[in-house]
């Protein structure tokens, strides 16, 4: 409800009778529908007039600034306190009135805490720039919102798949059903894994890509892939029309991609680099303050008559099942349903969320450096419902505590569950999948990246590891221990050929997310999957490879001329197969796109 009664039930106060009766002339009536007062009437007897009823006239009520629920500041106390969150930086928006509110500690366990001029990764709140920018194109005449990918880029670029190339610009910015990332992510450095991603990177991806068939909100990649074609279609850096076009109308001081005065960023309890987004900065490279994400809510709320009103308006309307670089939601008020728009995620140790609501001129900011998702809270607190739980305090796995919980688990017949220690902690495997990291949040209850999943480890009374529940979609399912250690067969390395491993080595599609790449080393092979470093592999026979762990066994498959055509994978007892993609400059890449898979490998990148 509006709080300015005062004007809702027009009550003002009483205008003495000399003023109430007074009749204005022509000159007056002119000079009070005029925006501008010419500047004869400056001192005219009726601008003296006009003057003394704007002093007489009450001023507006005042809104009141916006408090915090306390559910939710006990949520942010408890949360920082356990480590959940390191530091968390709240702006709330209402009507015109913020307030600012700052948890935790922005590295130990004491010094201060976060602040309204902390600079902050934003990562997947990026994508709300770009659609802001999109627009802003749109409107100068420079793209269509409704022009394609294919239409948007050089026909020097090469987009073998027609539904990546039938994508429109409004899709990308919204619904496009892309991956997270580019499947062909490979990178050198998982701690920063798009640093190196390049245009040309891209443009391969582009030329052997196709859409996941999935569209769901929040396609971050869009954003990416809208903004490099955005730098297509402008003729220049896509980044500098967004300073000049977006930022410095908005006065964001401190909103860019430099990471000057950038506070530190924490996951798993430990200091983290940020990332860098290299060709995709659109994806999550902005960087920026509490404050100028205040003003960018404000804006959004209220555009008023500047520049950019047209273009933040148009940004924020629904299409597609989406807005252009924002998330939707309806929320009922008890009369009718309202928009609920948002962007967010967490990337390189910082995590951002902004999200607002036009119905009640209300906007949350939530700024964090560490990887502790905050958008379930600030969608609490956008909804008027109870916050959900603080996300795990995850941490790295201690190699003894590894160890003791190693080994093969089984629920019932052929469904069985592998946990594997290596350097950089305890991996989970089931068959058909690659092993993902598993990260403890307590003693012997250990939780996926997200906590999508959890296990819990039951000992017996000598303090043996004997069993395990799976907690996963609303189920909790026993297994008992079999063995205390992860099964490997004992393979005989061997030398090969070169042109052996040279005809297997190449990129093969498991689906239209996730790739694996094979290449060359000095004694064999080297094994990628999309998002993650490379490992090597061991020959055990020609055209069969082995990772050292057991993790998987990989057989090059020749075709009836001799040719490596696909790689069967035997993961941890289910076998799957990926089909060779070929270059770009090949005739048959549109025929040798991704296979389609049932079941999905997760791939890197938490944004």
């Amino acid at each position: 409800m509006l709080p300015h009664r005062a004007l809702a039930t027009g009550r003002w106060r009483r205008r003495p009778a000399l003023l109430r009766d007074a009749r204005l002339s022509l000159p007056c009536r002119a000079a009070l529908s005029s925006r501008t007062v010419h500047p004869v009437l400056r001192t005219s007897p009726c601008v003296l007039l006009i003057a003394v009823l704007a002093m007489l006239a009450p001023a507006p009520a005042r809104a009141e600034a916006p408090a915090l629920p306390e559910a939710i500041r006990t949520r942010l106390e408890r949360g920082t306190a356990s480590g959940a969150w390191q530091s968390v930086a709240v702006g709330l928006l209402r009507q015109g009135e913020t307030a600012t509110f700052f948890f935790g500690h922005r590295d130990g366990s004491d010094g201060a805490a976060l602040d309204a001029d902390s600079r902050i990764q934003l990562g997947p709140l990026t994508s709300a720039y770009v659609g802001v920018l999109l627009v802003d194109a749109a409107l100068d005449g420079k793209v269509r919102l409704e022009a394609t990918l294919r239409e948007t880029l050089p026909a020097s670029r090469s987009i073998a798949d027609p539904g990546l190339a039938s994508l429109r610009l409004s899709q990308l910015a919204g619904v496009a059903g892309l991956p997270a990332v580019p499947a062909n992510l490979f990178p050198g450095d998982e701690a920063d894994p798009l640093r190196d991603y390049t245009a040309a990177a891209l443009d391969d991806w582009l030329a052997r890509a196709r859409p996941t068939g999935r569209a769901q909100q929040g396609g971050h990649l869009g954003a990416g892939v809208l903004a490099a074609a955005l730098g297509e279609a402008l003729s220049g850096s896509w980044e500098t029309r967004l300073r000049e076009r977006v930022v410095q109308p908005l006065e964001l001081r401190a909103t860019d991609f430099d990471d000057k005065d950038l506070v530190s960023g924490h996951a798993l309890g430990e200091r983290v680099a940020p990332w860098h987004y290299g060709v995709l900065a659109g994806l999550g490279g902005l960087r920026s303050t509490l404050a100028d994400q205040l003003r960018f809510a404000q804006a959004l709320l209220r555009p008023g008559e500047g520049p950019l009103r047209a273009a933040l308006l148009l940004a924020r309307q629904p299409r597609d099942g989406a807005a252009l670089g924002w998330q939707t939601a309806n929320v009922h008020d008890g009369e009718q349903d309202w928009p609920l728009l948002w962007q967010g995620g967490s990337a390189g140790g910082h995590a951002s969320f902004l999200g607002f609501r036009t119905d009640r001129q209300e906007a949350v900011v939530l700024l964090g450096n560490a990887e502790g998702d905050l958008t379930a809270l600030g969608l609490a607190l956008l909804a008027d419902t109870a916050p959900a739980p603080a996300p795990l305090r995850l941490r790295r796995a201690a190699a003894e505590a590894s160890t003791q919980v190693a080994g093969l688990y089984r629920f019932g017949p052929d469904d069985e569950l592998v946990l594997r220690p290596r350097s950089e902690g305890l991996f989970v495997q089931v068959p058909g999948q690659f092993a993902q990291p598993l990260w403890p949040w307590e003693e012997d209850a250990y939780a996926l990246p997200g906590g999508a999943a959890q296990i819990t480890f039951q000992r017996n009374a000598a303090g043996r590891v004997e069993s395990l529940v799976l907690h996963a979609g609303g189920t909790n399912r026993a297994a008992a221990r079999l063995s205390q250690a992860a099964p490997v067969v004992n393979r005989v390395t061997v030398e090969i050929e070169a042109a052996s491993a040279e005809a297997c080595a190449g990129d093969y599609a498991l689906n239209e997310d996730v790739w694996m790449r094979l290449s060359r080393r000095s004694n064999g092979l080297q094994w990628q999957v999309t998002g993650t470093a490379p490992r090597p592999l061991q020959a055990f026979a020609a055209d069969r490879y082995a990772s050292g762990d057991g993790e998987f066994e990989l057989a090059c498959e020749r075709d009836g001329a001799g040719r490596v055509a696909a790689v069967v994978l035997d993961l941890a007892g289910r076998t799957r197969r990926a089909l060779r993609l070929e270059s770009p400059a090949d005739p048959r890449g549109s025929e040798a796109v991704a296979p389609k898979a049932s079941t999905r490998t997760a791939a890197a990148g938490r944004s």
